[in-house]
């Protein structure tokens, strides 16, 4: 009896504890025949490990190296550390369903070798969420293109790419980022809302557009800037169409061209702001005392 009383509990207690999240190794020196679920064997290519990774693995890249376009299409995480330089000239496609969270870390993402116009495309439906952080990505058409879904984007830099981040779809948010040389470096467009916080835009002085609220097929589109910097652009923050509205609040607009720019549509300030020494400074559709 007592040995049967042992087994049951063992046998709950097994089914109770948690399950183990398995990681999938990644080294410029792999092999993606390997199983890759060591150090010692570990995979070669981004898709090799994605294609070895369960739904919310981690594939832990180990070595500085090149690791090619991966499409991802389930939960997982992808962690480069410090130090290491998980290079990638390639598009790397996020299409995942509802429910689906996939966290992208750590890595450098050129488009300037293969021209490739996205440097993540992300295709995923209006459930799904994904997480990019510490990750460089320039000389892209899109840096990063958002169809949908949401999206968050933390201490991140893009530099010389046609649009930093590019959402026409779903909710974006962007904190502690650097966007430099883009010719827009936040663009929400087409009934996308977006929250940029905490982060920086430098270009040109006559070229880009730093923040942007583009309404497109009648579709509403917000964009809240909060403690954010717009310096040396062609303009600093930019609204086109008649319902698209961006509301700022602690952030500069200096050294720009223009500074507010308008085709329509409103830009709100909040009466923390500082707006001057642009081209044009520009005036705010309003200003709305703090609560």
């Amino acid at each position: 009896m007592r040995l049967q009383a042992a087994l049951i509990m063992a046998a709950l207690f097994a089914a109770e504890a948690p399950a183990q999240v398995a990681r999938i190794f990644l080294s410029g020196t792999g092999n993606d025949a390997n199983d890759c679920s060591n150090a010692a064997t570990p995979c070669r290519s981004l898709q090799g490990a994605i294609n070895q990774s369960p739904v919310s693995g981690e594939i832990m890249v180990m070595t500085s190296g090149g690791y090619g376009t991966a499409t991802i299409n389930k939960s997982l995480v992808i962690n480069a550390p410090d130090g290491v330089v998980a290079f990638n000239a390639r598009t790397i496609t996020v299409s995942i369903a509802t429910g689906d969270k996939v966290v992208i870390r750590g890595l450098s993402l050129n488009g300037s070798v293969f021209a490739d116009p996205n440097g993540i495309d992300f295709t995923g439906s209006t459930g799904g969420t994904l997480v990019v952080e510490n990750t460089v990505i320039a000389g892209f058409t899109q840096g990063i293109n958002q169809a949908a879904a949401t999206l968050f984007v933390r201490n991140c830099e893009f530099r010389t790419n046609d649009y930093g981040i590019l959402a026409t779809g779903g909710d974006v948010t962007v904190e502690n980022c650097r966007f430099e040389k883009n010719a827009y470096g936040v663009s929400v467009q087409n009934g996308a809302k977006g929250v940029v916080r905490d982060s920086v835009a430098v270009g040109f002085f006559s070229q880009g557009i730093a923040y942007d609220a583009d309404e497109t097929n009648g579709a509403s589109t917000t964009l809240i800037v909060d403690n954010c910097a717009a310096e040396d652009n062609q303009v600093g923050l930019n609204v086109h169409g008649p319902t698209a509205a961006i509301r700022a609040t602690n952030s500069t607009i200096t050294n720009n061209f223009i500074g507010l720019g308008f085709s329509g549509g409103t830009i709100t300030s909040y009466g923390t702001n500082q707006l001057w020494n642009n081209g044009t400074d520009g005036t705010f559709s309003s200003t709305i005392a703090q609560q």
